[in-house]
């Protein structure tokens, strides 16, 4: 075909007018003489296929179904004759492993285990499109299995979440705080994944109960886990953001670390205000707690405007009987003591505890708090007859109700123990002081405010009575 095509070539040249197209045609010569004068590829040899008999199929431990199978693999791949031995050899170990592997397939129930043997029969007979079709019949019926075992235990693990959390509910409600928080703790361990706002909720539940039985470290912690769950949830500026918020930053003011409480308190104010008009519930929280954090660190003023603020919007809110109302009115009354505003704060206490003794009951600790905040107006007033009663009442109520070694029972001891030395009766205070610094050591550390008060008045009733002796 060159030497046709350089004969025209020749021939024709002085008719070629443009040296462009000259050249153009030049090049198709060339590639056209390259391209048939080039070595083509040489076709595959056809592989010629070992007899399949008896022998060759025991030699690689097979059957002769299966290599009859092999072997049409090996031609359909076009596999050549010197790789032919090493190829056969590397299906069958691969074949073997595969039924070893199909064997291997755990039992479940009496339909996935027929499809097992079924497909590692069709191995072994080396009928491979009928294997991948029994085992993905048996692979989707065991997904569909496994859904069905998932819900199952996802209505399992809720139903013991749920009767964790009630067992939890019960001894709440029962005053026993320190075993309701573990209730709630093993109701959020047992809360499945898709159930985050049951888990939040039970690690809430657990840190109030911590937080009332003095056991601070594991309220801190479980609001921290329920705090960083419902950011996750929720994102940071969601409402029940500041609801542990406030949570997290009582504890903190428990423990006298005020500047992590403020910080805390702070954050979930600005929350609430974001999220709710100015009379919201929400916000009177967000302000009480706040201000209780001034009042504890010797900012009056600014207490005493939060406190006066929470007041009025509960007041509308939920009206002048209100439990939440009876607690921002001793809150009050409290700033009034403090300030020497004795007639100010008496008409509020007594309000709070007519509000609480209505709503609870009269062995309730919220009754409690009422009766040790009066009593100890009634002292500063010099009421001794009147406070005494109201004194012994408070701590038989919470003796009873949290247990002899809480921090609420501490204070009423100390209340009385001060009593009694104002009284003069010193032996009958001094053994409550020392009960007192034991509880608050205990639970709050020997380095906390109310440890320290306490241990101060130990000291100064010893001074007494070392006085009075000599």
């Amino acid at each position: 075909m060159w030497e046709t095509f350089k004969t025209w070539f020749l021939a024709n040249q002085d008719d070629i007018l443009v040296p462009v197209v000259s050249g153009l045609i030049l090049v198709f010569a060339i590639g056209l003489w390259k391209f048939f004068t080039k070595p083509q590829d040489e076709p595959a040899q056809p592989i010629t296929l070992p007899t399949t008999d008896a022998q060759t199929a025991k030699e690689l431990g097979v059957t002769e179904a299966a290599l009859r199978n092999f072997f049409k693999i090996l031609q359909e791949n076009h596999v050549g004759a010197d790789e032919l031995d090493a190829k056969l050899r590397e299906i069958a170990q691969r074949h073997k492993d595969l039924l070893e592997r199909v064997a291997a397939i755990p039992d479940v129930d009496e339909r996935a285990n027929g499809l097992r043997d079924d497909a590692q029969a069709a191995i072994a007979d080396g009928r491979y499109d009928d294997a991948d079709e029994i085992l993905r019949t048996a692979e989707n019926q065991d997904l569909q299995a496994a859904a069905e075992l998932e819900d199952q235990l996802h209505s399992r693990k809720m139903a013991v979440a749920a009767s964790a959390f009630a067992r939890g509910e019960l001894a709440f409600s029962r005053f026993k705080y320190q075993d309701a928080g573990t209730h709630f703790l093993r109701a959020a361990d047992h809360c499945p994944q898709p159930a985050q706002q049951q888990c939040i909720e039970a690690l809430n539940m657990a840190g109030r109960a911590f937080d009332e039985a003095a056991v601070f470290l594991s309220a801190k912690n479980a609001f921290s886990q329920a705090l960083t769950m419902a950011e996750k949830l929720w994102g940071d500026e969601a409402p029940q953001i500041a609801a542990i918020l406030n949570n997290l930053g009582l504890v903190y003011l428990t423990t006298n670390e005020t500047d992590a409480a403020e910080s805390f308190l702070l954050r979930a104010l600005a929350i609430s205000e974001k999220n709710f008009d100015t009379d919201h519930s929400d916000i009177a929280r967000d302000l009480n707690n706040l201000a209780g954090l001034y009042y504890e660190t010797n900012r009056i003023k600014e207490a005493e405007k939060l406190f006066k603020r929470a007041l009025e919007i509960d007041e509308k809110i939920y009206g002048l009987d209100h439990y939440r109302v009876a607690t921002r009115l001793n809150n009050l009354a409290g700033i009034y003591q403090n300030t020497h505003r004795l007639e100010q704060a008496e008409p509020l206490f007594l309000r709070a505890l007519a509000i609480d003794e209505k709503v609870f009951g009269p062995n309730h600790p919220n009754v409690a708090i009422d009766l040790s905040n009066l009593a100890v107006l009634y002292k500063d007033t010099n009421r001794l007859d009147q406070a005494e009663p109201l004194m012994q009442r408070a701590l038989v109520i919470d003796e009873k109700a949290l247990g002899p070694v809480h921090s609420k029972v501490a204070r009423n001891l100390n209340n009385l123990a001060g009593l009694y030395q104002a009284t003069k009766r010193l032996e009958l205070a001094e053994p409550l002081f020392v009960r007192a610094v034991g509880i608050f050591t205990a639970s709050l550390g020997t380095e906390h405010p109310d440890t320290l008060v306490v241990t101060e008045n130990l000291t100064a009733l010893r001074r007494e009575m070392a006085a009075r002796d000599d």
